[in-house]
């Protein structure tokens, strides 16, 4: 990162504990998890990460590896780029940090959909009406 200029705008964090992780996402101002696919197949599924960077109100930006596109929509609540483009994931960075009305924007979406689709309560009714009703099935 040097050579690009970067080391004093962009922090590559290691691997930390849950209180920490949400000390530090309460700290910046973009979430950046640019998964891809391992070699032997493996991928992460929705990263929790995404979930509580956005809950925060982060704006984020990731990869449509896996389950991500079904919480990331990009340019809706975050910014997508392909897996292992390393321009594109440096021209998404960029846009965000040139345009805070972009930012803003991001973040109120991303904790939007949050709220609508990971609330605790709200699956729990959903999941009461299935029971009361049979599911469905009948």
């Amino acid at each position: 990162m040097a050579h690009h200029g970067l080391e004093e705008s962009v922090t590559i964090e290691p691997a930390v504990l849950q209180a920490e992780l949400l000390d530090r996402i309460h700290d910046a101002h973009v979430m950046a998890l640019p998964c891809t696919i391992a070699r032997d197949g493996d991928r992460d599924g929705i990263p929790n990460v995404l979930v509580e960077a956005m809950a925060a109100g982060l704006p984020v930006v990731s990869t449509p590896v896996s389950g991500i596109p079904e919480l990331v929509a990009d340019e809706e609540n975050g910014l997508l780029v392909s897996p292992d483009d390393a321009v594109g994931l440096y021209a998404a960075l960029r846009r965000l940090s040139e345009s805070s009305a972009l930012r803003q924007r991001l973040a109120a979406a991303g904790r939007k959909t949050i709220a609508e689709r990971f609330d605790a309560r709200a699956e729990v009714r959903r999941l009461v009406e299935l029971l009361e009703t049979g599911g469905g099935t009948g």
